[in-house]
This record gives structure tokens, C-alpha cells and sequence, in this order.
């Protein structure tokens, strides 16, 4: 009976361990995680792309060799909304090497007249960044 009660206290402790562990993962997991060559990013995959050229995207984020998917994802975030013609920005992951990045773009909605010719803009007015420029005339009657 002795070693009945011996065997159910060590498996007490044992679980009262493992929940410990459990319970604090999301202070200590993502450190060690992080570290893992594993979860290191090898994919970026961009969504939601129209006007603004996926490489740009990717090129905003400057992901290193050393990143990994475990990063805080609010400094991506960060980083992507800065480029005209992005209004918001959400970066997940996929386990386990690749950022997802979604982006929804400002829509052109009116061509307005620059000094280079005419430009693209969103409904705040902003002028958005685009390849192409429609160059005005000077009609004569």
C-alpha cells in the first residue's frame, strides 16, 4: 500500500510538472523556438498584391538568414505599412518556415494633374505609387 501511495505522488508531481511547463510555454516558447534553425523564414509569400509589385513587399520587410517565424511580426507589420499605396497590413505565419503578408492596397479612384502629367490617387487624395503616368497635351483651338 506503501508503494501505491509512493507511485501516485510522483505521478502528482509529474503532472503538476508538465502543467507548470504548460502554463508558462508562451513566456519561454517562443525564445527557444526562435533559436531552431528549423523555423528559420525560407518563404515569403505575399497576398493581395495589384499595384504594388510583390517584390517591393518583400524588399520592405529586409527578412535576413537569421529570421525566423517566431519574430515579433508586429516589426514586419510595421515596416510594409510604410509604402505608399498600402493601407493595412497583416503578417501571420506558416509553420514552419514561411511569413504570409497581406496587404490591402488604396485603390485609385481619379487621375489628378502633377507637374510630371497626370497621377494616380486614392480617396484621401494621396498620390499613389505607379509605373505609369498619362502625359497632358496642350491643346490648341
Amino acid at each position: 500500500m506503501i508503494a501505491i501511495t509512493r507511485a501516485r505522488i510522483a505521478l502528482a508531481i509529474g503532472l503538476v510538472a508538465l502543467a507548470g511547463g504548460a502554463a508558462t510555454a508562451p513566456w519561454w516558447g517562443r525564445r527557444v523556438l526562435r533559436d531552431m534553425r528549423y523555423f528559420r523564414v525560407r518563404t515569403v509569400a505575399v497576398e493581395g498584391t495589384h499595384y504594388v509589385s510583390p517584390r517591393t513587399v518583400v524588399a520592405r520587410l529586409r527578412v535576413d538568414t537569421t529570421a525566423s517565424v517566431w519574430d515579433n511580426l508586429d516589426v514586419f507589420r510595421a515596416r510594409v505599412a510604410g509604402l505608399a499605396g498600402i493601407r493595412s497590413v497583416v503578417v501571420g505565419r506558416s509553420l514552419p518556415g514561411t511569413l504570409v503578408v497581406r496587404v490591402t492596397e488604396a485603390v485609385p479612384v481619379a487621375l489628378a494633374p502633377t507637374p510630371g502629367g497626370l497621377e494616380a490617387v486614392d480617396t484621401s487624395g494621396r498620390v499613389l505609387p505607379s509605373t505609369r503616368r498619362v502625359r497632358t497635351s496642350t491643346f490648341q483651338s
